[in-house]
C-alpha cells in the first residue's frame, strides 16, 4: 500500500493519525510548495488530492519512497511539462533525485523512451557545495 500523507502549510505536531482506517503522516510544507492539488470525491465528501506529478515530487521531497512498481506506474502517467514546471520550485538536489527515480522506473519498464524524457536546462548546472 502507498503511504498517506496530509500536507499543510500550518504548523503541525510531527506524528501520524488514523485516516480511512490507515495511518497517515502529517507534513508541513512551505506555501511556495503547496500546489498541484485538486478536490476529488471520496464517498460522500471531497478531499484534496495531489496530482501524479506532485505525488512523485513529494515522495522524494519528504523521503517517503514508493515501491518500484508504484514508481513505474507513476512514470507512465507523468505529464512532462507539468513535472518540469513544478520542479522549478525545488532545489537542484530534489530535481536530480526525481529524475533518478524516473530513470530507474524506465529501466524497470524496459522502456526505450528513457532518453526522450527532457530535463530542464538548469539540471546540468553544478550541484552547490555544502
Amino acid at each position: 500500500m502507498t503511504p498517506i500523507s496530509i500536507i499543510t502549510t500550518n504548523r503541525v505536531r510531527k506524528g501520524s493519525i488514523e485516516l480511512l482506517g490507515r495511518n497517515a503522516t502529517i507534513r508541513k510544507v512551505q506555501k511556495s510548495k503547496f500546489f498541484g492539488y485538486s478536490m476529488v470525491q471520496y464517498k460522500d465528501m471531497y478531499i484534496p488530492m495531489a496530482d501524479i506529478e506532485k505525488t512523485l515530487i513529494d515522495s522524494v521531497y519528504f523521503h517517503t519512497p514508493f515501491s518500484t512498481q508504484v514508481y513505474a506506474a507513476i512514470t507512465k502517467k507523468i505529464d512532462k511539462r507539468r513535472l518540469n514546471s513544478y520542479l522549478k520550485k525545488y532545489s537542484l538536489i530534489v530535481k536530480k533525485e526525481v529524475y533518478n527515480v524516473i530513470d530507474e522506473s524506465f529501466d524497470v519498464l524496459g522502456n526505450k523512451r528513457l532518453k526522450s524524457f527532457k530535463r530542464e536546462k538548469d539540471d546540468k548546472k553544478r550541484m552547490p557545495l555544502g
